[in-house]
């Protein structure tokens, strides 16, 4: 006859073991379900060419229908103004505006002012190339500033005054809170 003690310890290896199994079972239950739940609902099947012709025929017409949406360029203006922080040198800048203009224009002038209650703190004259958009049927620039070192967490106004050699001109504005 084995002892109590030997009893007990039998029993604590067993424990033991339904613990390990179980833990093991849980787990694959786990994984299975898983697997089962995040599997494709289809089978990707060949296209016919009925099929293959008609997706071609709605990607030519969702491309023919956004250069639709783009509007022909007919007048010089400001599209967007942003700023960009120079890496590494907290405080520093580069200011852009963006534009658009026909395409009789040869050449265009970009006066960027950066000011801050009507002080202003710099001014940067930049002569951009001009970039051709035949589907709008005109050309487009972007007017960039050197790195301009200015105060963070105050507002500051940005302003382009853009001037083309036909003597057009336009002007936009924008506040920004810099970083």
């Amino acid at each position: 006859m084995e002892s109590t003690h030997e009893q007990k310890h039998h029993k604590h290896d067993n424990t033991i073991i339904f613990y390990v199994l179980g833990g093991v079972i849980v787990t694959v239950v786990i994984i299975v379900g898983f697997l089962l739940y995040n599997r494709p609902n289809q089978i990707a099947k060949p296209m016919t060419q009925q099929q293959a012709t008609s997706k071609q025929s709605n990607i030519e017409q969702m491309n023919t229908n956004e250069i639709a949406k783009e509007k022909e360029i007919i007048t010089l203006a400001c599209s967007q103004q942003y700023y960009n922080t120079v890496i590494g040198i907290p405080g520093v800048y580069y200011l852009s505006t963006e534009g658009e203009a026909p395409s009789t224009v040869n050449r265009v002038k970009c006066t960027i002012k950066a000011s801050v209650d009507d002080n202003i703190l710099v001014t940067e004259k930049i002569t951009p190339e001009l970039i051709e958009s035949p589907t709008r049927k005109g050309v487009t620039f972007r007017c960039t500033t050197k790195g301009v070192k200015l105060t963070p967490n105050i507002p500051t106004k940005v302003t382009a005054d853009i001037v083309d050699d036909l003597g057009n001109n336009v002007s936009c504005s924008r506040t920004f809170l810099l970083p």
